[in-house]
């Protein structure tokens, strides 16, 4: 069974640097490769059943009408520093140093995006990315440790 990351793109019309801009619920869009889609199935599917109707060298659009753009925008950020990462060659080897700055960004993005967390959950799963899905999963984890009923349900209803 192939991974994500190994697909064969040469019987495919277009290259994974093939442009695709995904437009939220709420109207913005995104423009980015196609490329950093191998962690979300679902986005990757879409590129490919999209393939046989489009023009070439035109940007295609997919239309994502259950997130909002503000979440929309921040799993892209994600995605496209995950990808830059796995690409990079030197990054494969995934020392501790590089382990250590993967999980220093990645506890940066849930503090930065913390009011988003809840969301991120839900569009990663929907989207079917898992490493995002389980982070937020982790970070809603962290932040309930140790906590009593009420502190809990303070936080799951934002106030």
């Amino acid at each position: 069974m192939a991974s994500l990351t190994s697909f064969d793109y040469s019987h495919r019309k277009f290259a994974p640097e093939s442009l695709v801009t995904i437009v939220s619920k709420d109207g913005h869009s995104f423009t980015t490769t196609r490329r950093i889609f191998h962690c979300s199935s679902l986005l990757h599917n879409i590129c490919i059943d999209l393939d046989p109707y489009c023009i070439e060298n035109e940007t295609f659009e997919v239309p994502l009408p259950t997130l909002l753009g503000v979440v929309l925008g921040a799993i892209i950020e994600y995605l496209e520093f995950h990808h830059a990462r796995e690409s990079s060659s030197a990054y494969s080897k995934r020392s501790i140093l590089q382990m250590s700055l993967l999980k220093g960004w990645n506890s940066h993005f849930c503090e930065k995006h913390s009011n988003l967390v809840y969301e991120f959950i839900i569009a990663a799963d929907y989207l079917n990315i898992r490493p995002l899905y389980e982070l937020a999963l982790s970070y809603v984890a962290r932040l309930i440790e140790n906590k009593s009923a009420d502190e809990i349900r303070k936080l799951l209803t934002h106030g």
